[in-house]
């Protein structure tokens, strides 16, 4: 039976909820119950003292009824406070700066990049960053950062991946806001429009943001997913309810910088969908290995494809490569974790394999954010992480 995206999300949204609610119940039950029941053993007593009263006039017990009140009173800010509020103090997150008169005039880079450009092997840090009003100027936590360093962690093995991509993979067209979930704040985009109730939604990409490798990042490499990726049934047997071209759902790009989603049915829960962990569109690091994502770099990755390259060469890299069609050839080339070679918008990229026993994520030189005072993020040089297949050696490291 097909469901709808709208029913599939909000089904999603309340799972979580009722989740939450009842794991905040059960850790309360076992701190000793809620608050609101030693205020009715307190009343108890008002009652027992109104008894007499009654034998006499009845004045007398409206007063004692009148007395009950304060305490009724003072056992209400119990009930108003959110349920498990306490266990879990103040969220925080970064916040995302959309105004352009707070953007910053000037900037700065890393002394790593700065070294490159001075070589020759690098553009200068104007060439590398979106147009000035396209920039996702990002408000840090607590303080500007210091540039440098390396992020030691650990990770069990090729399987792994979510290791790194939980701290390096935000390569999403949008994002849920870290503080006032479920609203929706820019990224790849920097904004959007939603027309008919929901029926037709136009995202507009930021200009000027470029691949890992210097080449331009346009809605060409949106559609060359769609139609090359996730219109092929051999990459993509199954697609996603979540866009649902059987139910009629469309994508095109009207020039380089904005695409226009259409569906037959009012999707105004759309936009969380492009700011969730949904594989469709959940990010070419996270998902791209198994054709989803969103998006994917068509100048590097048409050399491995049937649709552009000349089957006989792909045949050769297939064989060279060790694989058994050119499917699986392909997910790999598209693989953030994997393949140093593959272009990609997030904040570092792989340097050294997760196939390895130290896999190791380094800058993205053309990355398009920067903080508040103008500083090409990320701050961190390098993630190493070292290979620990037993969780008890993982955890002695810590």
């Amino acid at each position: 039976m097909l469901y709808s995206q709208r029913d599939t999300l909000r089904s999603a949204r309340w799972m979580l909820l009722l989740t939450l609610l009842t794991i905040f119940t059960l850790v309360m039950a076992a701190c000793g119950g809620g608050g609101s029941e030693p205020a009715a053993e307190e009343a108890a007593p008002a009652e027992e003292a109104a008894a007499p009263a009654e034998e006499a006039t009845e004045a007398p017990a409206e007063e004692a009824t009148a007395e009950e009140a304060p305490a009724a009173e003072e056992a209400a800010p119990a009930e108003e406070e959110a349920l498990g509020s306490s266990l879990i103090g103040e969220i925080e997150g970064p916040k995302i700066i959309t105004d352009e008169a707070n953007f910053p005039a000037e900037f700065a880079e890393a002394p790593m990049l700065t070294e490159m450009v001075d070589s020759g092997d690098l553009p200068a840090l104007a060439d590398r960053l979106p147009v000035p009003s396209d920039l996702l100027v990002i408000q840090p936590v607590h303080e500007i950062g210091q540039y440098g360093g390396t992020w030691r962690r650990g990770f069990t093995g090729p399987a792994d991946g979510q290791n790194g991509h939980r701290v390096a993979g935000g390569d999403r067209f949008v994002f849920w806001d870290a503080v006032n979930f479920p609203e929706v704040v820019p990224n790849l985009a920097k904004s959007w429009e939603i027309n008919d109730g929901g029926k037709e939604i136009i995202l507009h990409l930021r200009e000027g943001v470029k691949w890992s490798d210097g080449e331009p990042f346009t809605t060409a490499d949106v559609m060359f997913w769609f139609e090359h990726m996730y219109m092929n049934e051999e990459l993509v047997p199954v697609r996603s309810p979540f866009f649902n071209v059987d139910e009629g759902a469309t994508l095109e790009a009207t020039d380089e910088y904005t695409l226009r989603f259409t569906f037959p049915f009012e999707n105004s829960l759309f936009l969380e969908v492009l700011g969730s962990s949904v594989n469709v569109f959940g990010g070419q690091a996270i998902f791209g290995n198994t054709g989803m994502g969103g998006f994917a770099p068509a100048h590097y990755l048409e050399q491995f494809h049937p649709d552009f390259a000349d089957q006989a060469d792909i045949d050769a890299k297939v064989a060279e490569e060790g694989f058994d069609n050119w499917v699986n050839l392909f997910k790999d080339k598209n693989t953030w974790q994997r393949n140093p070679d593959l272009p990609v918008l997030t904040p570092w990229k792989t340097e050294n394999p997760i196939t390895t026993d130290n896999w190791v994520l380094v800058r993205n030189p053309y990355y398009f954010g920067v903080d508040t005072d103008g500083n090409q993020l990320p701050y961190i040089d390098r993630i190493s992480m070292t290979l620990a297949e037993d969780l008890e050696v993982l955890n002695l490291r810590a």
